[in-house]
């Protein structure tokens, strides 16, 4: 092959990197389900954490922590909110409670930190989401990980964000 037609080969290659490279221009979402996107905190934890195709239960009698994290989009640029849903199957509604950790141990200084809690009905699902007006206008980083108490007979069913 010459010279030149490997210069326009990698010319070729290069660009269509480029192009696939190119930041999504609307809003986008990374989710999936939390069976592959969360673990026990500990193995003690998790004898008593159920992991089906849709979900990840506490079957046990004690709430235990579960930290999970969302999967890496597309070139994430801006990250608008992040999300988990649980479903709890309870007869009483319960408290729920999670910590968005907003960042990667490329340096630490650049990790923070912001905890919810909502109360999910009874029987039922909730949504809950961690958005920039939340932190005072503030984006997230790309690398969105959470770490949830999950209270017996409540499920995290799926994990993700939105990003442009």
């Amino acid at each position: 092959m010459k010279l030149s037609q490997c210069a326009i080969s990698a010319a070729a290659v290069l660009g269509f990197a480029a192009l696939i490279q190119t930041p999504p221009t609307q809003a986008a979402a990374s989710a999936a389900t939390a069976v592959g996107s969360c673990l026990a905190n500990t193995t003690e934890a998790d004898v008593n954490l159920r992991k089906r195709p849709l979900a990840i239960r506490n079957e046990g009698a004690t709430a235990v922590y579960v930290s999970c994290a969302a999967q890496y989009g597309f070139n994430p640029q801006v990250v608008e909110s992040a999300t988990v849903v649980a479903i709890n199957t309870n007869a009483a509604p319960v408290e729920f409670t999670c910590t968005l950790v907003d960042g990667a141990l490329i340096a630490s200084d650049l990790i923070f930190f912001y905890p919810k809690t909502i109360t999910l009905p009874s029987n039922g699902a909730a949504v809950m989401n961690w958005f920039a007006s939340d932190n005072g206008g503030t984006t997230f980083t790309g690398f969105e990980n959470f770490s949830c108490l999950l209270p017996p007979g409540v499920e995290i069913n799926i994990v993700g964000f939105t990003y442009y």
